[in-house]
């Protein structure tokens, strides 16, 4: 298992409650260096443009604390620019500006040795009923998406999906929408991101959402953490969702994922080097789990048992 972390995790991560944030705000070499101290951790996301302007200061910093690039993010969602969309965004300089900043985005992952880009169109979406032009909106994601995809082959594009917020509607809504979308770009270096507390919010079985991507043969890109279902709590990962995580994790054994484990929370009131930790230990111990039940005893149940004797399979296996 390769574990990483978004960067944001160790910021002073702020809400509009807290508009300074819960800790001082840090800076990348800060970031980078608590990043480092999470036991287990080898790999971090980081987001274009903010963290990326100057990538040989960028490549020192992770060379010196021995950390490699999980995932270039892409930020078209921060500033007021943004309000109305990036790649959707009825404004065609702004759509222009988003498709650019994505190619820079994909330029800066293949000098930093990645070669993976997210896309996350937090502010493509709408808040009203006749507030936008759906087939025009989507026109002008399928056409943006492919030509930032024709832009350098080597380099994946990550679509991530979400409900809502910033946007009170998403277009990229859950996995369904997110692999049509990607369908109809009709490219092979586009791949699908799941977030965890994304994936709860839509009423998705986390399981099931990555079968369904793993069926799709598109690369897949994993982001842990936890919620309540009704908001994107951003919390420990494997806290909350103990079934959900457990079938999860004999999925990803079952189909050999060899992805990154990747971490995106918002540790408010925690420590984020031990949020991050007890994250990694969560996910560890699910994978441990899952092997001491046997992931294929695990799916033979699932074939020939009812669910009360599946529950009573789980709970026994569990209880040795």
């Amino acid at each position: 298992m390769r574990f990483a972390a978004g960067l944001w995790i160790f910021s002073s991560c702020l809400d509009r409650f807290c508009t300074k944030g819960y800790r001082e705000e840090t800076t990348l070499e800060k970031r980078i260096e608590l990043a480092a101290k999470v036991k287990d951790l080898k790999g971090v996301e980081i987001c274009h443009p903010g963290e990326t302007k100057n990538l040989d200061e960028v490549k020192r910093l992770l060379r010196s604390h021995k950390l490699e690039v999980a995932m270039v993010g892409l930020d078209v969602y921060s500033t007021p620019k943004w309000a109305l969309g990036s790649f959707s965004s009825p404004k065609k300089e702004i759509r222009e500006e988003a498709v650019k900043l994505a190619k820079d985005a994909m330029d800066v992952s293949v000098e930093l040795g990645c070669r993976r880009v997210s896309l996350w169109l937090g502010q493509d979406g709408f808040d009203y009923p006749f507030q936008v032009n759906y087939t025009h909106a989507w026109d002008w994601l399928v056409e943006g998406i492919r030509r930032c995809a024709d832009h350098d082959q080597r380099v994946t594009l990550f679509l991530e999906y979400k409900l809502k917020e910033p946007r009170t509607h998403c277009f990229i809504s859950d996995v369904g929408k997110c692999l049509l979308l990607a369908e109809l770009v009709e490219r092979k270096n586009v791949g699908i991101t799941i977030d965890v507390g994304h994936a709860l919010m839509a009423q998705e079985n986390l399981a099931e959402s990555f079968s369904l991507v793993h069926r799709s043969k598109r690369e897949i890109h994993l982001h842990f953490n936890d919620a309540y279902r009704y908001w994107d709590d951003d919390m420990i990962a494997g806290s909350i969702h103990f079934w959900e995580y457990l079938e999860l994790m004999s999925w990803l054994q079952r189909l050999r994922y060899d992805g990154w484990y990747s971490l995106d929370m918002y540790p408010y009131r925690e420590d984020p080097v031990k949020a991050c930790e007890q994250s990694i230990r969560n996910l560890k111990w699910y994978a441990e789990l899952v092997e001491k039940i046997g992931v294929e005893r695990i799916f033979e149940a699932i074939e020939s048992k009812s669910v009360e004797d599946i529950i009573e399979f789980l709970r026994e296996s569990l209880r040795k």
